[in-house]
């Protein structure tokens, strides 16, 4: 159980820290070239919600794992 809490909590964070760096960048992009940026940030913006949220999927899963390996060696010796 608490592995699955460590699971979904690095999932959420990496995931929310994904969308505020992208969210950060475009806001520079914007400000720099905003017509390229408004094209930009239309155009791409669910590509890459979707490619950072996979991405988060992904290294939470191998954090999971990572946990789950560290719990079961103790318990085994």
């Amino acid at each position: 159980m608490r592995n699955l809490v460590v699971f979904a909590g690095s999932f959420f964070i990496l995931y929310m820290l994904s969308q505020w760096l992208l969210g950060f960048g475009m806001t520079l992009f914007y400000d720099a070239d905003p017509v390229a940026g408004s094209a930009m940030s239309s155009s791409t913006s669910f590509g890459i919600s979707a490619g950072s949220f996979w991405y988060s999927f992904i290294v939470a899963i191998v954090a999971y794992g990572i946990t789950q390996l560290s719990t079961k060696k103790p318990s085994q010796s």
